[in-house]
């Protein structure tokens, strides 16, 4: 459905409070949507279908994970051919600024992070990926963000009263359904 995969750049989180949030995996930016919501103080369900998150972290990097670049130029580091793609580009950077993000990710996340110049990209200190995803399954943990693994989603829809209903899978629990006023995919 349209309505689920929009972007609201105007969304606010401090608009969560008391709302429940589904998020559909468990990779770098469903960790991030996670921690984020969860600060919002939304009621936080993040489904994961492997039995671990961040596995592709995991793998960032040649293991090392390439946490974001050094500088950003949206003209030349993004490539969209949507109509509208680089100006919604440029306002989410806006929004959010590499300067932000690598404070966030060193003060909140806690992650040193060492420049590597000749690639234009932040590298954390450890060159261990496996520090980063921990560090962000942690932050989750701490928020009290709740994770399901080894949860397959099949089915998403408008529920008749308002928000979203999922139905999945798991070889654990078998079929399930979670309800929210919001998901992030």
């Amino acid at each position: 459905d349209e309505e689920v995969c929009k972007l609201d750049l105007d969304l606010d989180v401090t608009h969560c409070a008391m709302s429940r949030v589904v998020i559909i995996g468990g990779g770098a930016a469903g960790l991030t949507a996670a921690i984020f919501s969860r600060l919002g103080g939304a009621h936080v369900t993040l489904l994961e279908r492997m039995g671990e998150c961040g596995k592709k972290i995991l793998m960032s990097g040649g293991t090392r994970c390439n946490l974001m670049p050094i500088t950003m130029n949206v003209e030349h580091d993004f490539i969209c051919s949507e109509q509208g793609g680089l100006n919604r580009a440029n306002k989410i950077m806006k929004s959010w600024s590499v300067a932000q993000c690598k404070s966030w990710l060193e003060n909140d996340i806690g992650i040193k992070m060492e420049a590597e110049v000749e690639s234009n990209k932040y590298f954390p200190s450890s060159n261990s990926a496996r520090e980063v995803r921990d560090r962000l399954v942690q932050k989750c943990h701490d928020l009290g963000v709740a994770i399901r693994y080894n949860a397959k989603v099949t089915n998403i829809e408008k529920a008749a009263g308002g928000g979203w209903s999922l139905k999945g899978n798991s070889p654990s629990s078998g079929d399930f359904i979670v309800s929210g006023d919001r998901v992030v995919l």
